[in-house]
């Protein structure tokens, strides 16, 4: 545009020359040309000399066409590939701005690309063969879990029948060592009854020999050794048996206060084998419960999972939809990212 501006400024200026000479020529003719009044015609010496004729303007030059280019990102201008005044074509690069931060962002643009289109993919094929995978592994556990559960309750069963056996075993144990001890008591008993009785014959018997004793002593009170030697010798077997006889009653009677207290250690032994009876069958009852509850919660878990890797790998079209949605938006950030070079489009 300049190139064209100046070459018809020249144009001007030279025909206002032209012109300008012109009526200085027509002005010296009508001034000069000689008259018929006139005497002698005055001349002068032609000579060369420079002619000057200046014109003077004020006002605005501008373009016949302007068109603003801007770059679609900001940046640093690194590179301008034209000159003022040159000429240019449609689709010339004309600068350059400094791509780093587009390239990072075309990087980010096409990574996100590409995880919106695995995501459409996933959606559209629901599931992946690693998902697959995950999830058989997942069902598998589950199953296990149920397996698991099924085996610590089946043992659980069986300890709190061998519990209860054992228990009932300690039970009738302590019950038949109190009955035998109720039983020797009950002998020990009959054996003091026997001693005391024994006892007693002998007391009546030592007082009826000690009456015979003294009536013979009353009888012959001038030799009553003699006389009632055989009254006195009754009398000293008779407190002989009776000293016996009374260690005898003794004896048994400490005997059965020991039994006594054995029997009341076996019914203690029976009460505490009741009550460990009663302790572990409530203790087994709640493990199977607890165990129970836990096939239960296992078998709806494996149910959930399968019934979750069903819906997974049934495509959602909602899912497909927004993946779709998402991949489209990412490509027209790309595309314009791509095109942030500045071109002259037409001129």
């Amino acid at each position: 545009m300049p190139v064209k501006i100046w070459r018809r400024k020249g144009l001007l200026i030279n025909g206002i020359l032209v012109v300008v000479l012109l009526a200085v020529g027509v002005t010296s003719y009508l001034v000069l040309r000689p008259t018929s009044s006139s005497a002698a015609p005055v001349t002068s010496t032609v000579q060369q000399g420079t002619v000057l004729a200046t014109v003077s303007s004020s006002g605005t030059l501008e373009a016949a066409q302007n068109l603003g280019l801007n770059f679609t990102t900001g940046g640093k201008v690194t590179q301008i590939d034209v000159k003022v005044g040159q000429r240019v074509n449609a689709g010339q690069v004309l600068a350059k701005v400094d791509p780093a931060t587009s390239d990072d962002t075309l990087e980010q643009a096409q990574a996100q690309l590409a995880a919106a289109e695995a995501q459409l993919n996933a959606a559209e094929q629901g599931e992946t063969p690693q998902a697959k995978q995950v999830q058989a592994d997942q069902a598998g556990e589950a199953q296990q879990q149920i397996v698991t559960a099924e085996q610590n309750l089946s043992a659980a069963e069986t300890s709190a029948e061998d519990d209860a056996a054992s228990a009932q075993n300690s039970v009738t144990s302590a019950q038949d060592t109190l009955s035998f001890d109720q039983q020797t008591l009950s002998t020990d008993e009959s054996k003091l009854d026997s001693a005391e009785s024994t006892l007693t014959s002998a007391e009546d018997q030592l007082s009826t020999d000690e009456a015979a004793y003294q009536a013979c002593e009353n009888a012959n009170p001038s030799d009553p050794a003699t006389a009632c030697a055989t009254q006195a010798t009754a009398v000293a077997t008779d407190k002989t048996a009776v000293s016996n006889d009374t260690s005898a009653v003794s004896s048994a009677e400490s005997t059965v206060q020991a039994q006594e207290e054995t029997v009341t250690q076996a019914g203690n032994s029976v009460t505490a084998a009741e009550d460990s009876e009663k302790t572990t069958e409530d203790h087994d009852k709640a493990s199977i419960k607890s165990d129970q509850e836990a096939v239960t919660s296992a078998e709806k878990s494996y149910q959930t999972t399968l019934a979750s890797n069903t819906e997974s790998a049934t495509p959602n079209p909602t899912t497909i939809a927004q993946d779709e949605a998402n991949a489209c938006t990412v490509p027209a950030n790309f595309c314009r990212l791509f095109n942030a070079k500045p071109r002259l489009r037409g001129v």
